[in-house]
C-alpha cells in the first residue's frame, strides 16, 4: 500500500461526509407576482420611485398569506432582497405588485414559509387542492387588486 493510498483511506475514515439526501421533486403551488416598475411616492404622489425599499422593480415575489379582513390590501410575500439578495419575508401593499399568476416553487425556504403561514402550503406539496386555492386567490387579486 502506498503512502497516498494510506493517506486517502485515513481521510475517508476521519472526514466522512454525510450522505446527501436524495433530490426530490417537491414543489408547492402559490400565487406569484412582480414588483411594479414605478410607483407613486410622497404627498399626493408627487414623486415616483422605482420598485420598493426592499425589492427591485420587476422582482418576482411569492405570496405566502394576506390580510383578508382589509380586502388583501396588504399581503405577506417572500422574495430576494434588493441589497443582500437573500430571501426575505415581509408584509407589503398589494398595490405595489402586478402581473398576478400561479406558479410553482421548489425552494425549501419558500415551501417552509408556505407550510407555516399559507393556506395552499397546508394542503401538501404539489397537490391539486393547493393549486385550486392558489388559482382562486390569483383570480381574486387580479380582479380587485389595484396593482394589477
Amino acid at each position: 500500500m502506498t503512502i497516498r493510498e494510506i493517506w486517502n483511506s485515513l481521510l475517508a475514515r476521519f472526514l466522512k461526509k454525510p450522505a446527501k439526501p436524495e433530490p426530490t421533486e417537491l414543489f408547492c403551488w402559490c400565487p406569484v407576482a412582480n414588483v411594479v416598475e414605478v410607483r407613486q411616492y410622497g404627498p399626493k404622489g408627487a414623486e415616483t420611485r422605482r420598485g420598493t425599499k426592499h425589492f427591485r422593480p420587476g422582482a418576482k415575489v411569492y405570496l405566502v398569506d394576506a390580510y383578508w379582513g382589509m380586502g388583501a390590501e396588504s399581503v405577506i410575500v417572500v422574495g430576494h432582497h434588493r441589497g443582500s439578495k437573500r430571501l426575505i419575508t415581509l408584509a407589503m401593499r398589494s398595490a405595489h405588485l402586478t402581473n398576478w399568476r400561479i406558479g410553482r416553487t421548489y425552494s425549501p425556504h419558500i415551501i417552509r414559509e408556505l407550510e407555516k403561514r399559507g393556506p395552499f402550503g397546508k394542503s401538501g406539496a404539489g397537490s391539486t387542492e393547493g393549486k385550486r386555492k392558489a388559482e382562486e386567490i390569483v383570480a381574486m387579486l387580479a380582479k380587485t387588486g389595484p396593482g394589477s
